[in-house]
């Protein structure tokens, strides 16, 4: 928990190319990103498609709508209490840290710079296909999202597009962990048997 904030999206972003391109190898590699996570695991995937030639084996984004689409949501600039309560409508704040007075101060200021780092995401006035699969994941219950909104994810790929919708809100990977792992290990077998 030492470690500094992004001081915006871009940084996190250049960070996360880093980490992946330092782990390349000759083998393929899928991406997988939830939420922001899920925008950073595209943005990361277009640009080491673009400066290094390599392509994913599979893009996987959960919980996030494309970034055309997207509305920025300056959460981050609410007081606490609403901040809190926004959290608790979108499913995002764990009933542990909301019984746990030290554990909510620890960890609110962390989630509040989350949410700074999204609306800090400038996105591209076009939109740039990645060359590899592209799989959306999401909450039946989710929120956060407008279901139809996933459908655009399909422009960001030229090749097979997939959604799968799960039970659940906007955090459903803490519930469905064990039904994503079989979904991405049948579609990686799919995949490697074309």
């Amino acid at each position: 928990m030492s470690n500094p904030f992004y001081s915006d999206f871009d940084e996190a972003r250049q960070n996360v190319i880093e980490m992946m391109t330092a782990r390349l190898t000759d083998e393929p590699f899928i991406v997988f990103g939830h939420s922001m996570g899920g925008l950073l695991a595209y943005e990361a995937t277009r640009v080491i498609e673009e400066k290094f030639s390599r392509s994913a084996n599979m893009l996987i984004i959960s919980a996030h709508e494309p970034p055309h689409l997207r509305v920025p949501l300056n959460l981050h600039e609410l007081s606490d209490l609403a901040f809190i309560e926004e959290l608790i409508q979108i499913g995002g704040m764990p009933d542990e840290l909301l019984a746990e007075p030290l554990l909510l101060e620890m960890f609110l200021p962390i989630i509040r710079h989350d949410f700074k780092l999204l609306a800090s995401y400038k996105p591209s006035k076009t939109i740039h296909s990645v060359s590899c699969p592209v799989h959306v994941l999401s909450g039946n219950d989710d929120k956060t999202i407008d279901p139809a909104n996933l459908l655009d994810w399909r422009r960001y790929t030229t090749d097979e597009f997939r959604m799968k919708t799960l039970t659940g809100g906007h955090f459903f990977i803490r519930e469905q962990a064990s039904a994503i792992v079989r979904y991405v290990e049948a579609n990686r077998r799919l995949r490697q048997s074309v």
